[in-house]
């Protein structure tokens, strides 16, 4: 599935910035939610950061991270793997992978041609 056409869908805007170093980030003010994506990645990590930051636009929208970070035990690191986990399966669907099962190819070599890191292979919760 398409991130950058479900963020449209969602009438969520799409930034594309010089972030130095960040990959990306979700914001939102003033109920305008914000995908903001550093314009210096290539095509296919574009992809999966805006699919990490839908992942937070639709489960953590009302989630100050930074607030959590100064004020809560709360863990950051489970909203990124919440955020990640949502990037693979809306990138690597069940059918999508299931079209390569006469192969002779890795989990991890199907990530990289849908654009998912190899350290989140592992994220993909197969249901056939």
């Amino acid at each position: 599935m398409n991130p950058f056409e479900i963020a449209k869908a969602r009438n969520i805007e799409i930034l594309f910035e010089n972030l130095g170093k960040t990959f990306g980030y979700y914001s939102s003010y003033i109920r305008v939610q914000f995908i903001h994506i550093n314009n210096r990645l290539d095509i296919a990590t574009q992809y999966f950061v805006c699919a990490h930051e839908l992942g937070h636009a639709i489960l953590h929208q009302d989630v100050n991270t930074s607030f959590l970070k100064a004020h809560t035990f709360f863990s950051q690191e489970k909203i990124e793997v919440e955020a990640n986990t949502f990037a693979v399966e809306l990138l690597m669907t069940d059918n999508a992978i299931y079209e390569f099962k006469d192969t002779s190819l890795t989990i991890n070599e199907m990530a990289e041609i849908y654009g998912v890191s190899r350290e989140v292979t592992h994220l993909k919760n197969l249901q056939y």
